[in-house]
């Protein structure tokens, strides 16, 4: 009778000891897959600030809809194609977003590329002026 008990116990620490190991290797994968992401997001940002000031145009189905200027223009690409739930929130925030919200535009056939690199703001800000009446684009 007493010899049943041992292995009983050491059934049970291998079992406690299976499912010990489990929780670690998907505790280590979740957090390898956290340092991926991480080192992504790191690698994102940097190549964020690597573009420089200037004018950018959005187009929709490869018509210009939107020029705009910006110091850090990939950040405010984010910002235009962002869908917003609140209607009020996406009005004051971007025609574009606006847009996207209500349905008249959809974000897969929308595309951002810079126009011109100008540093100077007043530069810059006199440059939107100008391509937007040239262009006229459609949520200016």
């Amino acid at each position: 009778m007493g010899r049943g008990r041992p292995s009983t116990i050491i059934g049970c620490k291998k079992e406690y000891a299976r499912q010990y190991m489990k929780k670690y290797w998907q505790n280590k994968d979740n957090v390898k897959r956290n340092n991926a992401l991480a080192s992504r997001k790191k690698a994102n940002e940097k190549y964020k600030e690597k573009i420089p000031a200037g004018i950018y145009g959005i187009f929709y189905d490869c018509k210009l809809v939107y020029i705009g200027e910006s110091e850090k223009p990939l950040y405010r690409s984010g910002f235009h194609f962002s869908k917003r739930t609140n209607l009020k929130q996406a009005k004051i925030a971007s025609p574009i977003s606006y847009a996207l919200s209500v349905g008249d535009l959809q974000r897969d056939k929308l595309r951002f590329k810079m126009l011109e690199y100008v540093d100077d703001k007043q530069s810059r800000l006199d440059r939107e002026l100008a391509l937007q009446q040239r262009y006229n684009p459609i949520y200016n």
